[in-house]
């Protein structure tokens, strides 16, 4: 690279159209060692010109111009070299506009990409708008069967979710959303955070016993106290807490809190469907997910581990993911990383158990509900705390009603659908998609209400099950989901289910499609049954024809015999006749001899 002194940048800047005298420099520049056809010697002058993308804008590049060394450097050929300089301006800009629409372009779909992951790992709790509006408020209230029949106009008892889980994501989200804008408020404190955390795991023990899970707690004392902000550390527990109930149905979780090198090292370890080595670099990007994970639920805003990222930094410290699923959390002792002004002053150390649980009781009890939903207890609001709980086995259909079946990971969902429908239908609930199978296999339902989202088996999964299985391939299907638009509808209907409706729907729609969908099915089993029926007559009559048509062969042969027979025996009747006639003539000659 040469120095700006040859070229006189800074000059260009003012002056129209520079011209700089080469000299002996030419062939340090690289103009004059450059042989040009044409040109009888090497160029002796250059022109330097800015290229601005606009006007009176600070020059984006530089354009240097070897100047014919045959020809004088005149006005024509001044406005020559500038209108090459705008020429080159004006692809710039429009390739810098271009490159500019694309990354415009690209933040705009990523947008697009993770407010669709969130809204369709973050199903709504209920089927109808949150909004308080006329509309929603008949869907929910008016539009169900119990309301309309008792003409009362209150709250569905089922409808609404349960306050500690929209709490639980309301919180979350405005969380993670203060962490990314930078507005969080974190408090650190001196506090025992081997009792505070040894606190927080035991909110879970009840669920992981109940899931017949091994759960091991080693948290020794550290020795001194660790700056962290209470709540924050206890949503950071019980998010890794609760991942690892989601992902392990057998085996054990263990959570350890040590002291290593300067700081304090939690480790969160289970064995159970592990992360795929290629998805460890991504598990905490927002709304990431690895596909045809096995979960004993599909419920989550996709924020849980991107949150724990967020809350570890901001102690200064990291997390990371090992072989399996075991995730690392290390805090560094002391206060020197952290920001002065946030530091609480050192009166007393906290007592773990004076606010310890309170966020991790949330989790716990959903958990607790994921449990329920594996027992098939999916309207009890926990189990006993006892690992030897027994599925309890659903009465069978009442006679005079028709079946349907509900598969829906989500138990306020199911409550809700339930309380729709069992005013008018024999409903059985299920919790995914294996269950559904089994249950339409067994009870053989009218109808099918299935959730795209489930574990074990999404709603495609069972819906080609279904319609692979030919006793239950006519068996209605109405596909539940958040993914809206025309394309996810037709990739529904296409797939082979009746009908697809988004959530959050009305109660109206609701009944409305399956009072269609039941009257279809039956239409068609009729029109079955009479095409059946008609067919077993026509096969009847078509073996009555065939009878008769053997019988009619029969006497038509018979017949033709009885008239060979005839014939033969006028014959011999005409035979008898001549010869009596010449016997006679035999007797009237021989008696006129005598």
């Amino acid at each position: 690279m040469f120095s700006e002194n040859i070229w006189r940048f800074h000059t260009a800047l003012s002056e129209d159209c520079l011209v700089v005298e080469l000299g002996q420099r030419a062939s340090r520049s690289g103009l004059g060692g450059l042989s040009i056809p044409g040109w009888p010697l090497p160029a002796q002058k250059a022109a330097v010109l800015p290229i601005r993308l606009r006007e009176d804008s600070e020059a984006a590049a530089f354009l240097v111009l070897g100047i014919h060394p045959g020809r004088a450097f005149d006005d024509t050929y001044r406005d020559f070299v500038r209108r090459i300089a705008e020429q080159i301006a004006i692809g710039l800009a429009s390739a810098r506009a271009h490159e500019q629409e694309r990354r415009r372009a690209e933040a705009l779909a990523e947008i697009d990409r993770a407010k669709t992951a969130f809204f369709q790992q973050c199903q709504p709790r209920v089927p109808y708008s949150s909004r308080p509006d006329a509309r929603s408020t008949r869907g929910s209230v008016a539009g169900s069967p119990r309301a309309a029949k008792s003409g009362t106009s209150r709250a569905v008892g089922h409808g609404p979710p349960k306050r500690g889980q929209v709490a639980k994501l309301v919180n979350r989200l405005l969380d993670f959303s203060r962490i990314e804008a930078g507005r969080a408020q974190a408090v650190y404190e001196p506090t025992d955070l081997s009792g505070l955390t040894a606190e927080i795991a035991s909110v879970y023990r009840s669920a992981m016993e109940n899931a017949g899970l091994q759960f091991a707690v080693e948290c020794p004392p550290i020795g001194e106290p660790v700056y962290v902000d209470r709540d924050m550390w206890e949503k950071v527990v019980s998010n890794l807490l609760s991942n690892a109930f989601k992902f392990t149905f057998e085996g054990s979780v263990a959570v350890t809190l040590k002291a290593l090198d300067g700081a304090v090292r939690l480790q969160v370890r289970d064995a159970g469907v592990g992360i795929p080595e290629e998805h460890r670099e991504r598990v905490f990007e927002r709304f990431h997910r690895v596909e045809g994970t096995q979960a004993r639920t599909f419920e989550g805003t996709g924020i849980g581990l991107a949150f724990v990222q967020e809350v570890v930094k901001l102690h200064g410290g990291d997390v990371r993911v090992g072989h399996g699923s075991t995730f690392t959390v290390t805090i560094t002792l002391g206060t020197m990383h952290l920001p002065p002004e946030c530091i609480q002053a050192a009166q007393s150390v906290a007592s773990p158990g004076a606010t310890a649980g309170v966020y991790a009781a949330v989790y716990s009890n959903e958990a607790q509900g994921w449990l329920a939903d594996e027992w098939g207890l999916g309207d009890v609001a926990a189990l006993p705390k006892s690992a030897s709980v027994v599925p309890v086995p659903r009465p069978e259909p009442v006679a005079g009603r028709e079946l349907i079946v509900v598969a829906d990971d989500n138990a306020d969902m199911r409550k809700y659908l339930r309380h729709l429908l069992d005013g008018r239908y024999e409903v059985h609930t299920v919790s995914d998609g294996r269950q559904a199978l089994d249950t339409t296999r067994r009870l053989r339902p009218a109808l099918l209400l299935a959730d795209v989202m489930m574990p074990q088996s999404d709603g495609f999964g069972l819906l080609r099950a279904v319609r692979d299985d030919a006793v239950l391939a006519g068996t209605p299907i109405i596909l539940l989901s958040t993914r809206a638009g025309e394309e996810s509808r037709l990739e529904g209907l296409q797939a082979g289910a009746d009908d697809y409706l988004v959530k959050p729907f009305t109660a109206r729609e609701l009944m409305a499609r399956v009072e269609v969908h039941l009257k279809l099915a039956k239409l068609r089993r009729e029109t079955a049954e009479r095409e059946e029926r008609l067919w077993m007559e026509a096969e009847l009559e078509r073996q009555r024809l065939n009878a008769s048509q053997d019988l009619l062969l029969e006497t038509t042969r018979l017949y033709q015999e009885l008239q060979e027979r005839e014939a033969e025996i006028r014959k011999l009747k005409d035979r008898l006749h001549r010869e009596n006639l010449a016997l006679r003539d035999e007797v009237d000659r021989a008696s006129m001899f005598v």
